[in-house]
């Protein structure tokens, strides 16, 4: 396993002698956060420790039977991902992964365990990879879940973590099965960043205007031909006008925002934006997919509209489910609706 860029800022690389210090460091911030779980942290205790993991994972990468990955974000090391071995007799391996708590809800776990898989299937050629996550840890087993991973069974008492034998599901993907994953589009896929949401304040104001700006800045320029700012003023306005914006955060960071407006039959989307270093990482998707299923469990249908020059946008909604009943100049108008509807209910809605 060798350098793996995850996106422009975040890459896996392996673990080495220079690392020994900020590996020390984040395990000693993330002590009682990486002890809770992991079958080897509370035996590293000190820089020498680490320098002893570190270097027995440069020899299994050596050997070819294994390899431990740094997660580095933006320059600081987020965590890492480890195969603890790799069988050529079996051609199975077991992975894992561990973050720092402040790089956790990000989704960092589930793209370096996915481009681990992809690495040890597609270039190292094995038929079966496992993963170990202790039975209560609901996060931990999220991540392959997420990746449509199997659940084989549960093993008893299998580990000492810490001060405690602790229980463990045991997830299995062959390499069949990841092909055929793989292929699938994202939003099935279901590869995703963890999120929250909070109600937008007056103090977002500056922040979402912002937002609006790099996220419609190119399809405004696309739609009326250049940036118009008193355009982009008054659509702002007639946005906040409307209220109910709420803020997407990954972990502790506002990342976008979504503003939904519900009525007695229908729940609509007004506005979607993310920021673009997250996006493409199914973000939207995870949010849209939440907002659909609240909605069905309303009973309630879901209506949205995008530009006509945001193709891309207009190629996920259809995907998801969502169906053009209308077209204006400017606008795809698009629905999913809950419940069957008269053909003469459509066509009358179409023809306004």
């Amino acid at each position: 396993m060798i350098y793996r860029a995850l996106d422009q800022t975040t890459h896996l690389e392996p673990l080495d002698s220079s690392h020994v210090a900020a590996t020390y460091k984040l395990i000693t911030a993330n002590r009682e956060h990486l002890d809770r779980w992991l079958r080897w942290s509370s035996a590293i205790q000190t820089r020498a420790d680490v320098s002893g993991f570190i270097e027995q994972f440069q020899t299994r990468l050596q050997q070819g039977n294994g390899f431990l990955c740094g997660i580095w974000s933006s320059g600081a090391l987020a965590g890492a991902v480890v195969c603890w071995y790799i069988h050529p007799e079996n051609s199975n391996a077991e992975i894992g992964y561990w973050l720092g708590e402040a790089f956790t809800g990000q989704g960092l776990a589930t793209r370096a365990s996915a481009k681990t898989i992809d690495y040890l299937f597609n270039e190292v050629g094995l038929h079966r990879i496992e993963m170990q996550c202790g039975v209560e840890n609901t996060k931990s087993r999220a991540v392959p879940e997420r990746l449509g991973f199997k659940l084989e069974g549960m093993r008893r008492a299998s580990h000492w973590i810490t001060n405690r034998f602790v229980d463990h599901a045991i997830y299995g993907m062959l390499s069949s099965e990841w092909k055929t994953h793989a292929s699938l589009p994202r939003e099935q896929r279901d590869i995703t960043m963890d999120y929250a949401l909070r109600m937008a304040n007056s103090g977002d104001h500056d922040w979402l205007e912002d937002l609006r700006k790099q996220a419609y800045r190119d399809l405004f320029i696309a739609t009326w031909g250049a940036w118009d700012e008193a355009r982009h003023k008054r659509h702002f306005a007639g946005f906040l006008s409307k209220g109910n914006c709420l803020i997407i955060q990954a972990g502790q960071t506002d990342v976008g925002m979504i503003q939904r407006i519900e009525s007695a039959d229908r729940l609509t989307i007004e506005e979607i934006q993310v920021l673009p270093q997250y996006q493409r990482q199914g973000l939207g998707t995870a949010i849209l997919k939440d907002t659909i299923a609240k909605a069905q469990s309303l009973r309630k249908d879901v209506y949205l509209s995008l530009g006509l020059k945001n193709t891309k946008a207009y190629r996920l909604y259809n995907r998801m489910g969502f169906e053009e009943y209308k077209r204006t100049d400017t606008h795809f108008h698009m629905r999913i609706c809950t419940a069957d509807e008269s053909e003469d209910s459509v066509a009358d809605e179409k023809a306004t």
